[in-house]
């Protein structure tokens, strides 16, 4: 039905698909070091792990080598991706912080300008500033006192 609305295809048929020989996550701790460790392998030579994935199943032994399954389970795959996620986030703060330097200069130069194009001969001759105290409270009606200052004011 969607082949046939957005590309005009009569006769699309339904959608096949098989299970491609990729490694299996072992446990239900580890996905994003499994998701990492795949696209890396994956995009070493993504014309290699195409025809892996397309052509016959390699068995078990031979998948976990082909896929370098190893590395998940020792802790240098941790710490490669531990001290990969550590030196982007301190070029990512040295980052942010130039840009917030950029910024706040740019800033700094247009405030500058603003005086420099501001006009210096109008003056202030006068301020007449309003009286201050408390207002008046209206006289008489009671039930106006006990509604408390803002009715009196009001009203």
């Amino acid at each position: 039905m969607e082949a046939k609305d957005k590309k005009g295809i009569e006769n699309a048929g339904m959608a096949t698909g098989w299970h491609a020989p990729v490694p299996c996550q072992q446990n239900f701790c580890d996905c994003g070091v499994f998701l990492l460790h795949f696209a890396e392998t994956f995009f070493s030579d993504a014309k290699k792990y195409t025809n892996v994935i397309l052509g016959k199943s390699p068995t078990g032994a031979e998948r976990s080598e082909l896929w370098r399954q190893a590395e998940l389970h020792n802790d240098q795959g941790r710490a490669k991706l531990k001290e990969a996620i550590t030196d982007l986030s301190k070029e990512w703060k040295l980052q942010r912080a130039t840009t917030s330097e950029q910024m706040s200069s740019e800033l700094d130069s247009k405030e500058q300008v603003k005086v420099e194009e501001s006009d210096d001969d109008i003056e202030v001759i006068d301020v007449q500033g309003v009286k201050k105290g408390k207002p008046k409270a209206a006289v008489g009606n009671t039930a106006k006192r006990k509604m408390g200052v803002a009715a009196r004011v009001r009203g």
